[in-house]
């Protein structure tokens, strides 16, 4: 019984992913209405985590959009790489873009029995469209970490990171056409 437990701690200890999003960003000092989740409920799919897509987290979607860099006629912003901007979830149109930056794509294209990572079309203007599905996992430690670990300094969070993020993994249909 002990060894069986100590596995299923293993285990949780192991998808540290899962194990964060139980407890970091539902759970803060003064946020009394927020709800807990345990690694359990996410395993078990007691609860689903939503993507910035509007569906649930490794739903496979077709999805459409445009890469574009950021929009730098109102000022100088501290963003300069591609952005995929998805206009459209299985051939519906969302109400507003949803924004990947270049390193949040993974795209793959088949190739025999095998498949092996290439280029997003990652070029101003081009347009994409694959099957792909959003994935999420906590980025980052806790600044208590490094303050128990006597760090000098905390490192100071990415521009481009959030706690938590989601990445688009895609496939390239055989057939399908150059970017344009």
């Amino acid at each position: 019984m002990i060894s069986a437990k100590r596995s299923i701690v293993a285990w949780m200890l192991s998808t540290a992913t899962v194990a964060s999003l139980a407890i970091f960003p539902f759970v803060r000092a003064g946020d009394e209405d927020k709800s807990t989740v345990t690694a359990e409920d996410l395993a078990t799919g007691k609860v689903i985590v939503i993507g910035r897509l509007g569906l649930p987290l490794r739903t496979m979607t077709t999805i459409r959009g445009t890469w574009r860099y950021p929009d730098q006629s109102k000022g100088a912003t501290k963003e300069y790489a591609l952005r995929l901007h998805v206009t459209h979830v299985d051939g519906k149109p969302l109400g507003a873009p949803v924004e990947f930056g270049i390193d949040e794509v993974r795209v793959r294209s088949r190739v025999g029995l095998g498949s092996t990572e290439r280029s997003a079309s990652a070029v101003d203007g081009a347009e994409l469209e694959l099957r792909a599905y959003e994935i999420g996992q906590f980025h980052g430690a806790p600044g208590a970490y490094w303050r128990e670990l006597g760090s000098p300094l905390v490192p100071a969070a990415s521009v481009y990171s959030r706690p938590f993020m989601t990445e688009l993994h895609g496939i390239v249909p055989p057939n399908a056409p150059p970017a344009k």
